[in-house]
């Protein structure tokens, strides 16, 4: 708190500096009637990183105040071509009018929006990808667009990883989605609700450390025009998959407003095959085969807005809430063999319910400070989601006899609520420098209860290993300071955080308790030159952590699954990462660019996963079971280069691929287990735009994902393609698309781990093929006069 004081007297204390000039002026269209709310954008020639805008009032008018100097000013909406002009305020003027200023209005819908292919653009620490038109996610979620990010893949689990390095950190509008399970998570959200999607693989100090891999921050489509505008979406697929999103929207001089909404059912299934061989024991052979119907439903809500109190004051709201209602239908067959001879065939049919309710909300307050863009924000978050769930395992033998061996029955209720307050100050300074300065305090509270109970001969008895109550607390505090400069051609940023992380851990059953507590300092550096606007470099370094997840610390969290068991490993420690990137960008012409990255990654306490084999009693009946968990192992460094290439090759044929390649170095053990390995790591996709017409579109994806062998395991190369068409219609008011997920039903991941007692050889379909077929329809967004929203950075 006495920081946050500190920041706010200094800011009082600062002067500005210059003298000022009050600009005005009117904004009209062609047939001379004036244009509200344009967006009217001031930046100084001689510092970039001075730049001021304001918007016009309903009757086209615009006034603002800015200090002298050389400017290159613009008016714009979305879609026209800017009207663009210098102006030059010398000493002694006090007041500017730029009399009547004329621009082009009209737009049509074809003008406005782009396609995946061509929509991203790199800033200074990300980039940001347009995901308005992507043919492949109609009619699906989060995930489904998440597998459609360049160097972004979806993992045999569900998790999401950038480069191949699971440890993502996943934002949603700038704030901590509150993700502990990602399946799911990224299920509920919408893709029609989706506006852009930030990929940052290397952030800077400003942002959290956590996320090794990266951060993906997903923005939610906002308020941004004058008129009430509103899309609506209905789509259904195959396997079963239907609902309906609407996003409906609207601008002011004072105020603006947004709502998101979206509800839908949909079954995708997961199949899987799971060998092993028991090297000395009986039984020698185990094959087990698995099928896995998820059936959800979901509803989303997300409502906000923003009131701009005064021309130095803001406040911007925002409100969601998730509902998802699952039941999960698991058949898993086993079947125990030796010398050929069947010794034990079964089944195990799981139903599991679950209910999950989330609600979040979170308040900015802006407050500008200076007309040369100084500014503080206020943040304040809050989240919380309940979670219950319960499960019915029926085990049926049919061979040597046919009798039900036992009935298990789960019992999950998961409590999670995360907080936090930051403050963050930016001030311009002299000699196009900026610096920035910031704190957060979080806080995060997850209570999770699980139990098992078995049903076998009459006789009901808890499970005392697979049952406990988990209590999880963690506070973060955190500082930044950061500071950037602009030579001529040449811009560097530097930065550095700091955090203070207290965790405590505290099972009930076991009678348990884990304290941890560290401190870290996280730097950054980047170096940007350009050399004109077609050919860039970027030169970044920077340390993060890695936590591990909570799945990774509490005891247990299912039981599906009798012979293979997932267990927490509330002794890990976190991993830390020391990672670099050069990278160029350069457009040879109007039809061809190209995007190579360079990068490095040095890991300590790298985190990997264990498996080992234990026997456990039951009811007076012993058997063997394969569990994993988390641990840490060692050293890891990882050199790679991801491509991107963009190619027109015709004004109906555009091509598309990216995608890296990286060798590691890995070094460590656990117990008597040798880590050390070196391997490849690849992936990628290719793309091919076509378009058919005007108003018809073809767009095929084909995606690779390479083998590699690391510690106990080795993973083997997976292929698919995917296919989508689009249709405008009704005067490109509407677009009827169709989607192909997996077209010749090849996404089957192979892993393989072998120890001195067993092997294991596992292969799974984390979703089968599906089809999807999705109708939009747009209200008010042809014409366009003016936006509400985020036109500039600096207002």
């Amino acid at each position: 708190m006495k920081f946050f004081c500190k920041i706010i007297c200094l800011l009082m204390a600062w002067n500005s500096y210059g003298q000022n000039c009050t600009v005005t002026g009117k904004v009209t269209d062609e047939k001379n009637k004036t244009v509200a709310y344009a967006t009217v954008a001031f930046k100084n020639q001689q510092d970039s990183s001075q730049v001021f805008g304001t918007l016009t009032n309903d009757r086209g008018r615009f006034s603002i105040t800015l200090p002298r100097a050389k400017y290159t000013w613009e008016v714009s909406i979305v879609g026209s071509k800017p009207y663009k002009r210098t102006l030059n305020l010398l000493p002694g003027q006090n007041r500017v009018n730029l009399g009547d200023i004329r621009i082009q209005t009209t737009v049509t819908l074809e003008e406005v929006v782009v396609t995946a292919d061509n929509s991203q653009h790199i800033e200074l620490d990300k980039k940001v990808y347009n995901v308005s038109q992507e043919m492949l996610a109609g009619g699906g979620s989060l995930v489904d667009i998440m597998q459609n990010i360049p160097s972004v893949q979806v993992e045999v689990d569900g998790n999401i990883s950038i480069r191949g390095n699971g440890n993502v950190r996943i934002l949603i509008d700038g704030r901590n989605s509150g993700i502990t399970n990602p399946q799911a998570f990224l299920r509920t959200i919408p893709a029609g609700s989706i506006e852009r999607i930030e990929v940052i693989t290397n952030p800077s100090s400003k942002y959290v450390a956590e996320g090794t891999g990266g951060i993906i921050n997903v923005v939610l489509k906002k308020g941004k025009k004058q008129q009430l505008t509103s899309s609506f979406e209905v789509f259904s697929g195959a396997r079963l998959n239907a609902g309906g999103n609407a996003n409906i929207s609207q601008g002011g001089k004072k105020l603006s407003w947004y709502f998101n909404t979206g509800v839908g059912y949909s079954e995708p299934k997961k199949l899987d095959e799971f060998d092993v061989v028991n090297f000395g024991n009986t039984p020698f052979e185990t094959r087990q085969t698995g099928e896995k119907i998820l059936k959800q439903f979901y509803l989303f809500n997300n409502l906000g807005g923003q009131w701009i109190l005064n021309k130095s004051h803001r406040l911007n709201l925002d409100l969601t809430y998730r509902k998802a209602n699952i039941r999960n239908e698991n058949a898993i067959n086993y079947e125990d063999s030796s010398q050929d001879i069947i010794l034990n065939q079964s089944q195990r049919l799981d139903t599991e319910v679950s209910h999950n309710n989330l609600i979040r909300s979170s308040a900015t307050y802006q407050w500008k400070l200076n007309p040369q863009g100084g500014e503080l924000r206020f943040t304040l978050f809050g989240q919380s989601s309940i979670e219950d769930g319960n499960s019915t395992i029926r085990e049926q033998t049919f061979v040597p006899i046919a009798e039900v061996a036992n009935i298990d029955r789960s019992f999950n209720q998961m409590q999670d609520r995360r907080y936090s307050l930051s403050a963050d100050y930016l001030q311009p300074l002299p000699g196009k420098a900026q610096i920035e300065l910031g704190a957060r305090h979080k806080t995060t509270q997850i209570l999770n209860d699980f139990a098992v109970e078995r049903t076998s001969n009459g006789a009901t008895s808890q499970i005392p290993v697979f049952t406990d109550k988990t209590a999880y607390d963690e506070t973060i505090q955190s500082f930044y300071a950061q500071y950037t400069k602009t030579l001529g051609k040449l811009k560097y940023q530097v930065g550095l955080r700091s955090e203070t992380t207290n965790i405590l851990i505290s099972t009930a059953n076991r009678t348990q308790q884990q304290a941890i507590a560290y401190t870290n300092l996280f730097p950054s550096a980047f170096v940007h030159y350009d050399f004109n606007n077609q050919h860039k470099i970027r030169l970044s370094v920077s340390r993060r952590i890695r936590r591990p997840r909570l799945s990774a610390l509490i005891p247990f969290s299912s039981f599906s699954d009798a012979r293979r068991v997932r267990i927490g490993n509330p002794s890990v420690n976190p991993a830390f990462v020391i990672f670099s990137q050069l990278g160029y960008q350069g457009k040879f012409n109007k039809h061809l660019s190209i995007t190579p990255t360079l990068f490095y990654y040095r890991t300590q306490g790298v985190l990997d996963y264990f498996i080992e084999k234990r026997s456990i009693t039951v009811n007076g009946t012993t058997q063997d079971i394969f569990v994993r968990k988390t641990i840490n192992i060692g050293e890891r460094q990882q050199l790679g280069l991801e491509m991107g290439i963009s190619y027109e090759v015709s004004s109906w044929l555009r091509l598309y691929t990216e995608g890296f390649v990286s060798g590691f170095i890995q070094t460590g053990g656990f117990q008597d287990v040798d880590y050390n390995s070196t391997g490849v790591i690849s992936a990628g996709r290719f793309r091919l735009n076509f378009n058919l017409s005007k108003t018809l579109k073809l767009q095929l994806q084909h995606r690779f994902v390479g083998g590699n062998q690391r510690g106990q395991f080795t993973r083997r190369s997976v292929y698919r393609m995917d296919m989508g068409l689009s249709k405008q219609l009704f005067g490109k008011k509407a677009t009827l698309s169709l989607n192909f997920k997996d077209v010749f039903n090849t996404w089957w991941f192979q892993i393989n781990s072998q120890e001195e007692t067993f092997r294991q050889d596992y292969r799974a379909q984390i979703r089968t093929p599906q089809a999807n077929i999705s109708f939009i329809y747009l209200l008010n967004q042809k014409k366009y006069q003016g936006k509400k929203g985020k036109q500039y950075e600096k207002y």
